[in-house]
C-alpha cells in the first residue's frame, strides 16, 4: 500500500511539472491533503521550477534560431536571374544601345558589322564614348541592319555578341579600365 502511495505521489509531481510547462493541459485531479502538501513542496522546489524555465527558454531560443537561419538562407541565395533587355522591337535598325547593370554605362553596337562602343553618361560632366571594338566582323557586301545582337550574361561586365546570320559568337567585356575591355571569339 505504501508503494502505491509513492507511485501516486510521483505521478502527481509529473503532472504538476507538465502543467507548469504547458498550462493548457487540463488536469482535473481531486486534491488529497497529504499528497497536496508533498506536491506543493516538490513543485516549489527551486530545481524543478528552474528546469522548467530553462526548458521554456531553450524552446524559445530553438525556434528563434530556426526562424533566423531560414530567413538568412532565403536572402543569401545567389541571384543568377536571367538578365533582361529593354530594346526596340524594330529589327531593321543600324545602331542599338544595350543597357549594362551599371546605371551609367551602355554598349552601342553597329548592328550591320558588329562594331561596338562603350557609352557612359553622367550628370557631373564625365560622360564619354570609347571604342570596345572597331573591327568589322563581316565584309561590306554582307553588312545588313539587325545582323549583330548583344545578349547579357549574369556577369555585369560581359555580354555575348551573336551574328544572327551565320551563328558566330564573341565574348564582349566592357570596363572602366581600357586594358580590361576585350572582345574574344568563342569557338
Amino acid at each position: 500500500m505504501e508503494s502505491l502511495f509513492y507511485i501516486w505521489n510521483d505521478l502527481l509531481r509529473l503532472f504538476a511539472i507538465a502543467r507548469l510547462a504547458n498550462p493548457r493541459i487540463g488536469l482535473n485531479l481531486t486534491p488529497n491533503p497529504m499528497i497536496t502538501k508533498t506536491l506543493a513542496v516538490s513543485v516549489k522546489n527551486a530545481t524543478d521550477i528552474k528546469t522548467i524555465k530553462t526548458l521554456k527558454q531553450m524552446r524559445k531560443l530553438f525556434f528563434v534560431t530556426i526562424i533566423t537561419l531560414t530567413t538568412i538562407s532565403a536572402f543569401a541565395q545567389s541571384t543568377s536571374d536571367t538578365p533582361t533587355q529593354n530594346i526596340s522591337t524594330d529589327s531593321d535598325v543600324g545602331y542599338r544601345l544595350f543597357a549594362t547593370k551599371n546605371m551609367y554605362t551602355f554598349i552601342k553596337i553597329n548592328t550591320k558589322n558588329g562594331q561596338m562602343w562603350q557609352v557612359q553618361w553622367s550628370a557631373k560632366g564625365n560622360e564619354f564614348e570609347t571604342p570596345l571594338s572597331l573591327i568589322t566582323r563581316v565584309t561590306k557586301e554582307d553588312e545588313k541592319n539587325g545582323r549583330f545582337f548583344l545578349y547579357p550574361t549574369t556577369n555585369i561586365y560581359n555580354f555575348i555578341l551573336l551574328d544572327q546570320i551565320d551563328g558566330r559568337v564573341w565574348q564582349v567585356q566592357w570596363s572602366a579600365e581600357p586594358k580590361d575591355r576585350i572582345v574574344l571569339p568563342i569557338n
